[in-house]
């Protein structure tokens, strides 16, 4: 049996002592994982293995920001606190990780049936009263507004100033790798999880867990190869929580309880340095595809077809992969390292937290979410200059939208009415046209450029 490696009393004193002391607990975990592996049939190494990784989440620094939001996102209540006593505590999360440390762990699996019933329930009655809020569109476009409106700038700066200019070549690349990767999703024999039960679908996830892995370690292997450089790979060591499937199937899915859409509880996220790096991922990938080893079912291009509204920049990557008779699918995200030491700095969970329930609630009243980008033209929520702006009407009948469909998607806007000296840089996603003014004569090559690169993806070239 390996030897567990002790931590001395020493207090780390200095920066290099700090690294010296990380590297010597991930060393530790790692060893002690190692141990529990091999004692893998006895019961009570699974217990240990499980009361580990929730003394890590304790012992983690949890660092609130809340009072630091401006008053309308403090006082919107994400959805997960009307499960808290469901939670109870640690108990759901160690019921998860024994299922995750031994998926034929029935006991563990009729516990976490019971816990699911329990969230099914407290969720469908929590989202059914907020969605049917009379001001529900105006709530939500205004926290919008407030939680995107800095991150936005920042992202959007960055993007245009320094990715953009400086890898205009590796960006067309980007652009050719993207739509080869979404030709191969189409083909998909796969296209959501083969199974609509949490538990079912929970117990596949923690089946899977290990081949994942072991492909992400492959992507790495490969990317050294090709590079001569290390890939930054970041793999989930846990799934994601059932709390979470719980509310995604009461909000995204077609019958409520419904979690084969749920696509991301084995994931990861690689960062590539620049987007020739993301590239080489992306190529990686496509030939594991190519080759059997994993298949690509779902593409979420958000580099230049969708970024989000609060102008965050990636792509998401899924892939079925297959363990004997069980199919999952999982989920990557490749992001470049210039966005990703943004994000960090902004420090935003909490704000992000708040716009995801927010649009996803907003989705299921309306079909889209289309109508939060309008905020570009009006930013006064609460009085808006345009007729039936941020109301229950369909977007078709506000000011200024010339047309939209039956899913909420706005087709067409009319820019003498919303913008008529073309100052805005707005983004919707599902825009076919644009109704130009007839007071500008001609087309400033910045807002030409604008409008090619947000609504005809065709980014910088």
């Amino acid at each position: 049996m390996t030897t567990i490696i002790l931590l001395t009393d020493t207090c780390a004193s200095g920066l290099e002592e700090l690294q010296s002391l990380k590297k010597l607990i991930l060393e530790s975990i790692d060893q002690f994982k190692e141990c529990c592996a091999s004692l893998s049939t006895s019961k009570s190494a699974q217990d240990l293995q499980g009361s580990l990784w929730i003394e890590i989440q304790n012992r983690t620094p949890k660092v609130e920001h809340e009072t630091q939001l401006p008053p309308k996102l403090k006082e919107f209540k994400v959805l997960s606190k009307c499960v808290k006593d469901v939670e109870n505590g640690d108990d759901l999360r160690a019921i998860e990780l024994a299922i995750q440390t031994n998926p034929k762990d029935t006991a563990a699996q009729k516990q976490l049936l019971e816990k699911a019933k329990s969230l099914m329930e407290k969720y469908a009655e929590e989202i059914s009263g907020r969605v049917n809020s009379p001001e529900l569109t105006r709530t939500v476009v205004e926290i919008c507004h407030l939680g995107n409106n800095s991150f936005r700038k920042v992202y959007d700066t960055l993007w245009d100033e320094k990715i953009v200019s400086a890898e205009d070549l590796a960006l067309q690349a980007y652009a050719l790798l993207a739509d080869a990767m979404k030709v191969l999703a189409k083909s998909a024999k796969i296209q959501k999880q083969p199974v609509s039960d949490l538990v079912e679908l929970y117990v596949q996830a923690a089946t899977v867990k290990p081949e994942f892995d072991r492909i992400m370690a492959e992507v790495e292997r490969e990317f050294a190869l090709r590079t001569e450089k290390d890939l930054t790979l970041s793999v989930c060591s846990t799934l994601k929580k059932t709390t979470r499937m719980a509310e995604k199937s009461q909000l995204k899915a077609s019958e409520p309880g419904d979690v084969s859409g749920v696509k991301d509880i084995v994931r990861a996220m690689m960062t590539g340095r620049s987007m020739e790096e993301v590239n080489v991922v992306i190529e990686i990938m496509i030939k594991m595809h190519q080759d059997g080893k994993l298949e690509i079912v779902r593409v979420k291009d958000r580099f230049l077809e969708a970024p989000s509204s609060g102008g965050w920049r990636d792509i998401m990557v899924n892939i079925c992969l297959t363990v004997g008779s069980v199919q999952h699918v999982a989920e990557i995200q490749i992001v470049h390292h210039s966005m990703l030491n943004a994000r960090k700095g902004l420090d935003g969970h909490i704000v992000y937290n708040v716009v995801r329930n927010g649009l996803e609630m907003l989705a299921m009243r309306r079909g889209s979410i289309d109508v939060t980008a309008l905020v570009d033209f009006e930013n006064n929520v609460e009085q808006p200059r345009f007729a039936k702006w941020y109301s229950q009407a369909p977007a078709g009948e506000w000011e200024g939208v010339v047309s939209s469909n039956a899913q909420d998607h706005v087709w067409e806007i009319d820019l003498a009415i919303l913008d008529p000296k073309l100052e805005v840089r707005h983004r919707l996603p599902h825009l076919r046209k644009l109704a130009i003014p007839p007071t500008i004569p001609q087309l400033t090559a910045t807002y030409t450029k604008q409008v090619t690169y947000f609504f005809c993806s065709l980014g910088a070239f």
